[in-house]
């Protein structure tokens, strides 16, 4: 009984230093970068077709074992997205990133904000970026040494 209630507590505690929440002052200073499990397919004017390999993020399941499935997801961008997308390399920050966009298509900072928030989390989630987090924000939480799977605002 103790080894089953001791294997919950780590699970437990293995998903919690795999999430890193911070302030909206703090996800500003986060700089996304794309992920090295993508490789760019075809890219146009307006768009960019990307190619994930997913069986890194896949579980392994009794179905997935049993069933054959892709080990690739194609995802296309369209013009906007391939803009946002591009300015993930690993030198802009979220917050460089939202003036960009305001800038090049002429909306208001709120509107621009909470798009781009909303997309560049899309992006994580879908493994499309990962995020290059300050030196003083890993010391201030626990995770010294540990991958950040998710970022969330508080």
């Amino acid at each position: 009984m103790t080894s089953s209630k001791g294997s919950t507590s780590k699970k437990a505690n293995k998903m919690e230093k795999k999430s890193l929440h911070v302030t909206k002052e703090e996800f500003y200073k986060l700089k996304p970068i794309q992920s090295t499990f993508i490789t760019v397919l075809k890219e146009k004017d307006d768009q960019i077709l990307l190619e994930v390999d997913i069986s890194k993020f896949k579980k392994k399941s009794l179905r997935r074992r049993l069933l054959p499935s892709p080990n690739y997801k194609k995802i296309q961008l369209d013009k906007l997205g391939k803009f946002t997308f591009e300015l993930c390399d690993g030198n802009n920050t979220v917050k460089q990133i939202i003036k960009k966009f305001q800038e090049e298509y002429k909306l208001t900072f709120t509107e621009t904000e909470t798009a781009v928030t909303k997309y560049l989390t899309l992006l994580n989630m879908r493994h499309l970026i990962g995020w290059q987090i300050p030196q003083e924000m890993v010391e201030k939480s626990d995770l010294k040494g540990k991958t950040v799977e998710e970022v969330s605002m508080e």
